[in-house]
């Protein structure tokens, strides 16, 4: 396997919220490592999403009472310019997607927020901050797994 990083290929990532930096971070299926270019970023764009959650991170969380990275969103991530703007994304089905929230003290999945209806896939997922906080939205989310996603 090479080192080097080709832009123009989808890398198979697991994104989570970095507590210390405030930001997005992008490790590599492949290699469980950090991407070796913009492993930090404010906003992201995933293909083919599925959201976990590790049942022993969480109850590690629970147990101790201190947070851990035991949920992430599993993807391909869209190569990006440097900006979201770059993303190819579409206005209206960015405004339609459902956002999404995981608390590991109240709940066991992502869920939407406002339904509550829990999320395992999504076709899309938009990953970026509001106001300094981290914000996730799903589009066409569904609550079964479904064969476009593969499994880890």
């Amino acid at each position: 396997m090479s080192d080097t990083f080709n832009p123009l290929e989808l890398q198979r990532v697991e994104v989570y919220w970095n507590l210390h930096k405030n930001l997005w971070s992008i490790r590599s299926t492949a290699t469980g490592r950090l991407i070796p270019i913009r492993p930090h970023r404010q906003n992201l764009h995933l293909m083919f999403v599925k959201w976990v959650v590790q049942p022993a991170g969480r109850a590690r969380v629970l147990r101790e009472g201190r947070k851990n990275v035991h949920a992430f969103a599993r993807g391909y991530l869209v190569p990006d310019c440097g900006t979201f703007n770059h993303f190819m994304v579409d206005a209206e089905e960015y405004a339609d997607a459902d956002p999404l929230m995981y608390n590991p003290y109240k709940m066991d999945t992502f869920q939407t927020v406002g339904t509550g209806k829990t999320v395992r896939e999504s076709e899309k997922a938009y990953l970026d901050m509001r106001a300094g906080r981290p914000r996730v939205s799903a589009v066409r989310s569904t609550p079964n797994p479904s064969p476009f996603a593969q499994e880890a």
